[in-house]
Formats: C-alpha cells, sequence, structure tokens
C-alpha cells in the first residue's frame, strides 16, 4: 500500500472513530452533564456503545497497516 493511501485511511478511520462518537456519545451526556461520571460508566450504555466504535477502528487501522 502506498504511503499516501495509508496515511488517507489512518485519517478517514480517526474522523469516522470521532463522528460516531460523538454522534453516541454527546446526547447522553449533555442529558447528563457528569463528565467523570460519564468516564467511569464506560461500560454502560450508551458510552459503551461510543467505546465500542474504538474497536472498530482499530481494526481498520490495523487492517491498513498489515496491507
Amino acid at each position: 500500500m502506498a504511503a499516501g493511501v495509508f496515511k488517507a485511511v489512518i485519517i478517514a478511520a480517526a474522523l469516522a472513530f470521532l463522528a460516531v462518537f460523538a454522534l453516541v456519545v454527546t446526547p447522553p451526556l449533555i442529558a447528563h452533564p457528569d463528565v467523570i461520571g460519564a468516564f467511569a460508566a464506560g461500560f454502560v450504555n450508551p458510552y459503551a456503545s461510543g467505546y465500542a466504535a474504538d474497536t472498530l477502528a482499530c481494526w481498520v487501522i490495523l487492517s491498513a497497516w498489515i496491507l
């Protein structure tokens, strides 16, 4: 894989993760603005869904790195 394509895939994965994380985590954080509680509730829905997006982003980045 060319270096330019690799960088584009990494940037796209990062932006996609940021967008998904923001769309999933921001509404409950606005409803209950306890940031420390949000960090502590990482394994509780809806925050867990946002954190799970990290797994998908890591998979895409690892796949791009291997190819």
